[in-house]
């Protein structure tokens, strides 16, 4: 096998090829449990000794395939591309399946007791030894819409599907060019409902049932257009040997070479409905009679209302009647009746106009077109029933004047009907399909399947009030990421914004655009501003920050850390240590294995591992621990006043690690070295005359005797102005520089 995907999980594979793989099972992948969505991937070439040439289902999985072909796989028993049983749910969105084979049953498709949810289908010359040439079911249901089935072969039932077992619903469905023994476009078996409706069945060929075989159950064809199906016994149209209900259907050019190429009723069981129905140019030895169109044999009983029917008797009464139903184009394009592009709409002079009894129509379901049925042509007499319940519906599987049905999804129901059956969700009460409104571009800023405003009024965050769920904001608004967009923060007074720019204070000094020399998350200009800090030299940049002093900062948690996921801190302007630096690292991540460690970096230099012993995973709370640098490391490893990063690695763990929400932080403390503070007083020395040793106000002769008189090593005397525990030439020159009146700041 290709690929085997087990236990309970999900997972989405994208644009992945699964290609001349064989096994027992499932060529391609077996999907055993769990959900797995398949997208815009490939099966082709694979073969199965037994079942599912490309994909075999079991054991209750429910996979969805979306966009994917099935090309050309093989198995040797049963479902030539996909096989799927015990309670399995498989759905495939437009997806196509050509020139798949199997040597049992399903040509391209094989269930047994898993549910089939198709749309956008494209079933094409598939095959099969037995049963099903498109699609085989046994003791499941089908919901088919919007698809096609086109020239699948099965030696025995049912070229494009065979079922049996289940209840089957296809809408909206064309079935072209399909052959069988029995039952070209479908047969249907043991049955407890069938439903087609608004489908094209067209130039299928069998034995008996050239179009559709009807077996057993009850079967509602409604809305259908039947032409140009053959039957090499009887029933071109439609062979039923169980009761089925027709409603405006048109059936029309179809043949048997036998008997009856419309609708054959045979056998006691078999009671055939036709209500607002069209049977014409159908044909059989008796040419086009009234028996070529509709008979029932042995037992078989068919009835008629308000139908349209050719060789029908003048006096026939129930509302139908013989005359020509006026096709806009019986022959079409190519001009051969009976074929897939025949205009079988009516013309404005049609007798069959405003001529149905409206009493079985269904709202919820369109005409062949996906137009709404009960229309008025005000060219026509209003010759329908009940009196006076006009408009009236037409005859046939095409409704003149009528507006679309509104079905946005194309599910073959209108959206109404969608929503009232619980097919279809509308959150917003807004009578549209959500589906529909997500596909128009209606807000879903999370891709969570639901309507923005649905999150909203289920209780989803939003709370600066703007109707953008607050999770689609954090992406774009929320710089410090605690998952709270940045106006919130600000109006919760969580972060501060003391220069009003709209932007919490630890960003901008985050991104380089605020200065914060001494790391406590105040910008220096808000704090220069409001006088918190002095600035006696009037440079702009705080005093602690030019003198020697204590000095911490703190990188706050960083999220996610994992293999291949750093986090990192940039210490901005960072000044040189007098003393030891500590680096406390705390951190929720995955950390349970001696293997797996967090390497610490200063500017691209490991100074430490740790946590490689006793360390747990997304411990709680988190893990500490701390690495102390001495100062000649430290100074070796940064360039004062330019920024240092510090990096943290995980080796060996996953960022997803703690439903993730794994982090990392660093707390950095020392005493660094004042740039302005030679003599270490904690006053900026051009905020103070450093050079009046005699405290004159003066610097001069006296003060220069002095530095000579402490000329040489000599610590802490204040003659030591640069504060290197020497009295030397860097004294004398300051003493030179700053002679003559000292100067105020």
């Amino acid at each position: 096998v290709g690929f085997s995907f087990g236990g309970s999980g999900t997972g989405t594979f994208d644009a992945c090829t699964f290609t001349l793989n064989t096994a027992e099972r499932s060529g391609g992948a077996a999907v055993l449990n769990g959900f797995r969505r398949f997208v815009d991937c490939e099966f082709s070439g694979n073969t199965a000794a037994e079942d599912g040439g490309a994909v075999w289902i079991d054991n209750a999985a429910a996979p969805g395939f979306e966009r994917c072909a099935f090309t050309s796989n093989l198995a040797l028993r049963d479902g030539g591309a996909v096989f799927g049983e015990s309670g399995s749910v498989i759905a495939c969105l437009d997806t196509t399946m050509v020139n798949n084979e199997a040597f049992g049953d399903g040509g391209g498709i094989g269930v047994t007791g898993a549910q089939l949810l198709l749309h956008g289908v494209t079933l094409l010359l598939n095959e099969a030894a037995g049963d099903g040439g498109g699609i085989r079911m046994s003791g499941t249901d089908l919901t088919m819409s919007g698809s096609s089935l086109e020239d699948n072969v099965a030696a025995d039932r049912g070229g494009g599907i065979y079922a049996t077992s289940g209840a089957i619903v296809v809408r909206r469905t064309r079935m072209i060019g399909n052959a069988a023994a029995t039952g070209g476009a479908v047969r249907v078996d043991s049955f407890p409902s069938t439903s087609l409706s608004s489908c094209l069945i067209a130039e299928n060929a069998a034995d008996r049932g050239g179009g559709l075989y009807l077996g057993s159950g009850a079967t509602v064809v409604r809305n259908c257009v039947l032409t140009g199906n053959a039957a090499s016994d009887s029933g071109g149209g439609m062979y039923a040997t169980a009761g089925a209900a027709l409603t405006g259907c048109t059936i029309h050019a179809n043949t048997a070479a036998v008997a009856v190429g419309g609708v054959h009723a045979d056998t006691g069981a078999a009671i055939v409905n036709l209500t607002n129905t069209i049977l014409w140019a159908n044909t059989d030895p008796s040419g086009a009679s009234l028996f070529a169109q509709l008979a029932g044999t042995s037992g078989g009983i068919t009835t008629i209302s308000h139908a349209c029917i050719q060789e029908l008797p003048p006096d026939f009464g129930f509302g139908s009647f013989g005359a020509d139903p006026q096709f806009i184009d019986a022959a079409g394009a190519d001009a051969v009746p009976g074929t897939a592009d025949d205009d079988l709409r009516l013309a404005p002079v049609s007798p069959c106009v405003d001529a149905g009894n409206n009493t079985p129509i269904d709202a919820c379901f369109p005409d062949a077109d996906g137009h709404e049925r009960r229309a008025d042509e005000p060219a026509a007499p209003d010759t329908g029933a009940p009196r006076g319940d006009t408009p009236f519906v037409d005859m046939g599987a095409f409704e003149r004047m009528a507006p679309m049905l509104l079905d946005c999804d194309a599910s073959g129901l209108a959206d109404a009907c969608d929503i009232d059956l619980g097919d279809a969700d509308d959150c917003d009460g807004n009578g549209v399909p959500d589906g529909c409104d997500l596909a128009a571009g209606v807000e879903d800023c999370d891709d969570n399947g639901l309507l923005d405003v649905c999150d909203l009024a289920a209780g989803a965050e939003d709370c600066n009030g703007n109707g953008i769920l607050d999770a689609c904001e954090v992406d774009s608004t929320d710089c410090n990421a605690n998952g709270i967009p940045d106006d919130c923060d600000l109006a919760s007074g969580v972060d501060l914004d003391c220069d009003g720019n709209g932007v919490p204070d630890l960003c901008d000094i985050a991104a380089g655009r605020e200065g914060d020399c001494n790391a406590n998350g105040i910008p220096d200009a808000c704090e220069l501003a409001d006088g918190s800090v002095p600035d006696c030299n009037e440079n702009g940049v705080p005093d602690g920050c030019e003198v020697t002093g204590a000095f911490a900062a703190t990188s706050g948690p960083r999220s996610p850390i994992g293999d291949g996921v750093p986090v990192a801190y940039v210490l901005g302007a960072a000044r040189a240590a007098a003393g030891d630096v500590t680096l406390q690292v705390n951190a929720r991540a995955q950390l349970n294995s001696s293997s797996e460690i967090i390497e610490v970096d200063v500017n691209g230099t490991g100074v430490a591992e740790l946590f490689r012993f006793g360390a747990s995973d997304c411990a709680d709370p988190p893990l500490s621990e701390t690495v102390v640098l001495s100062a000649g490391v430290f100074n070796s490893l940064v360039t004062p006043g330019a920024d240092a990063v510090i990096r943290l690695r995980l080796f060996g763990g996953s960022a997803d690690a703690c439903d993730g929400a794994s982090f990392a932080e660093v707390i950095v403390a020392y005493d660094a070295i004042g740039p302005n503070d030679a003599n270490d007083n904690g006053v900026p020395d051009d905020c103070e005359c450093i050079a009046d040793l005699d405290t004159s106000g003066d610097v001069g002769f006296s003060d220069l005797v002095g530095v000579l008189a402490a000329w040489g090593p000599c610590p802490g005397c204040v003659a030591d102005l640069d504060g290197d525990d020497d009295v030397g030439f860097t004294d004398l020159l300051r003493v030179l520089a700053d002679w003559g009146p000292c100067r105020s700041p």
